[in-house]
């Protein structure tokens, strides 16, 4: 049996979904099937079962043309819960906006005073649900299995469609699979001491919340350190940048895929080798080398740095919104990883720069779990139980 699996378009902006579902296909040609993989192709179209993936993109056009044509086909879902964080995303940025820009609202000015003492207070600014959370509904009920990551997805898959086929198979451990040696790659690359800074991985992006981590870092003396793929918002980097220039008193370093390098004040960006995405090994060096791990994210399904970063043993200022937490708890484990992991509201600035406080420079053993032995042919093992 051949194997489609059809990856979203915009394949440049890097994320975690793409390592997903090139480890799962990795899986199928270990369990011997022939795996077709990208945007679109004959091939994957031709194959004898086709996996369509982000169910919260608008999916009705790929699987009516599957339909139509008899084919066999099922959805690698990373479904978000649009209803538990889209407008409290927007509304936070938002607020955040108004504030860098000294802004008033109805004849009151935004500021960080009024943010810090009253966490919600940008809900007003909240947007509606983009309808694309409600298109997919016939899709997911005309999959023939729609495969989620974690119960936490898997709920929300059923909460959108409850009468969709959803099973769960939780993902491999991302770059930290297999055996990790110590490297200070990372240090060569920024200039940074070992253990001196707080580290911060993911696109330039509303949903990954790096301006809760800026607020909350405002007054600690380590440096914050973002490393940041090609993403989609720029106006939301525009945001970044001048958050950093007004709230930061110590140094804010950006490793960029597509800004080029320069210094302003406090600010420091570094263009990652060549324009060109980070190795995997300078990945793993900076997480090996960091004090801490930090990701207040509106919402994550689980967040492939949650797992890289337990894995070697670092601890995490975790988002309490999203799926991490499942992965925690497998065969009875503890969901904080007996205290390597802090869980925090996304908006809640004052308990993340509390959980920062605590957990910085703490040392831990690289984590010994069941999720960390777990393979992308563990995953394709798994899902192939419902396609045959």
């Amino acid at each position: 049996m051949n194997i489609g699996i059809v990856t979203r378009k915009n394949e440049s902006q890097f994320g975690g979904d793409l390592v997903a579902l090139k480890s799962i296909g990795e899986g199928f040609n270990e369990l011997g099937f022939r795996v077709f993989y990208g945007p679109t192709s004959e091939a994957v179209i031709k194959s004898d079962f086709i996996f369509l993936s982000n169910s919260c993109t608008d999916l009705r056009r790929e699987a009516s043309y599957l339909s139509s044509r008899n084919k066999r086909w099922g959805i690698i879902g990373f479904h978000e819960d649009f209803s538990k964080y889209y407008g409290d995303s927007i509304g936070f940025a938002t607020y955040v906006q108004l504030m860098v820009d000294n802004q008033d609202i109805e004849g009151e000015y935004a500021t960080l005073s009024k943010l810090l003492s009253s966490p919600k207070i940008y809900t007003f600014l909240n947007q509606k649900i983009p309808p694309t959370a409600f298109l997919n509904y016939n899709v997911l009920k005309d999959a023939k299995v729609c495969v989620a990551n974690s119960n936490t997805e898997k709920g929300t898959m059923l909460k959108d469609c409850p009468s969709a086929n959803v099973i769960v198979a939780p993902l491999a451990p991302g770059i930290t699979e297999g055996d990790v040696a110590y490297s200070d790659e990372f240090l060569r690359l920024t200039g940074l001491d070992k253990g001196s800074y707080v580290l911060q991985i993911g696109r330039l992006e509303i949903r990954k919340n790096q301006l809760a981590s800026i607020l909350a870092m405002r007054d600690i003396d380590k440096p914050l350190v973002f490393i940041a793929t090609k993403g989609y918002q720029s106006f939301y980097d525009n945001i970044v940048f001048k958050t950093i220039k007004k709230y930061r008193k110590y140094p804010t370093y950006i490793i960029s895929e597509e800004h080029a390098s320069y210094t302003e004040g406090n600010l420091k960006i570094i263009q990652m080798p060549n324009g060109q995405r980070l190795s995997n090994s300078c990945i793993l060096s900076a997480y090996q080398n960091a004090g801490l791990h930090l990701h207040p994210a509106f919402w994550e399904t689980p967040g492939y740095t949650y797992l890289e970063a337990s894995r070697l043993g670092i601890p995490s200022v975790a988002s309490s919104w999203g799926g991490f937490k499942d992965y925690c708890t497998l065969e009875g484990n503890s969901e904080d990883l007996n205290g390597l992991i802090k869980y925090v509201s996304p908006y809640d600035i004052t308990g993340i720069e509390s959980a920062i406080r605590e957990l910085f420079g703490l040392k831990f053993e690289p984590i010994q779990h069941p999720i960390f032995t777990r393979t992308g042919k563990d995953m394709a093992s798994e899902i192939l139980q419902h396609i045959q």
